[in-house]
């Protein structure tokens, strides 16, 4: 059907001789092993199907973890209310907490929950308007004081940094000064950094090339065309470990401000 739609010349149907199933498969090997963090939870079917042992290795060190016993409830809205009611024992610690959720729908309601106690919390999913933020989420997802909703699907080989993304929060932080005082476009990427007292210091350190930066783009012909998109570029490569122009003035100036 999509050969005919893209006007491409229809091939003959593929037709299916031999197949096979994965176990099938793997019991054709002479020798069969292998290493897995869950293979204790199918013991039996690797005993049956394969005629295999599992053997669990002990850790290397003393397990800290506190494995709890599970907690069943009548309805699944109540399960939601009582999530709701940890992440907000949670947030009174300052405990950073990451709910992960099987589709939108539930993310979308657990945010509900939240919304009425008050309790501030991000998003993230797989939901258009939401793409943009993903990284800036996952940035602050180890921050004191944060909750993040996450789907399954989204948000997939990042790492969450307990205390936060050094790096990508200075990026932020720079961006949000410039963007405030070039195009007056405000934006609430860092609430949780100014909570902080070195926030006020560093921006004491900051302003000067905020000045500086400001005086270049208002009056260089060379940097006019400066627009939010491209100064968010001109950061980003400030913060890679690249060789710099020397003869970028406005990169060399952000270079300072991100090793500040």
């Amino acid at each position: 059907a999509i050969e005919a739609k893209e006007n491409l010349v229809v091939q003959k149907e593929t037709e299916v001789l031999a197949s096979i199933t994965y176990q099938h498969l793997f019991l054709r090997y002479d020798k069969i092993s292998g290493m897995s963090g869950t293979a204790v939870t199918e013991e039996v079917e690797f005993d049956q199907i394969y005629g295999l042992e599992v053997i669990e290795i002990p850790t290397n060190k003393p397990m800290i973890r506190k494995d709890l016993s599970d907690l069943i409830y009548k309805t699944e809205y109540g399960k939601w209310q009582a999530i709701a009611k940890e992440c907000l024992d949670m947030y009174r610690t300052g405990r950073p907490v990451l709910v992960g959720t099987s589709s939108i729908e539930k993310s979308d309601l657990l945010s509900s929950l939240l919304q009425i106690q008050n309790i501030p919390h991000q998003l993230l999913n797989a939901k258009p308007e939401n793409i943009k933020s993903e990284a800036q989420i996952i940035a602050q997802a180890g921050q004191k004081f944060t909750i993040t909703i996450a789907t399954n699907m989204a948000g997939r080989g990042t790492d969450i940094i307990l205390g936060g993304n050094a790096s990508y929060l200075a990026q932020l932080l720079i961006l949000d000064l410039l963007l405030e005082r070039l195009y007056s476009k405000i934006t609430r990427n860092l609430n949780i950094l100014k909570k902080q007292d070195i926030y006020d210091l560093t921006l004491v350190n900051l302003l000067p090339r905020v000045n500086e930066i400001e005086k270049l783009i208002r009056e260089e012909p060379q940097y006019k065309d400066v627009n939010p998109d491209i100064l968010e570029s001109y950061i980003f490569q400030s913060s890679e470990r690249i060789l710099l122009s020397e003869s970028d003035v406005l990169l060399n100036i952000i270079k300072e401000m991100y090793d500040i």
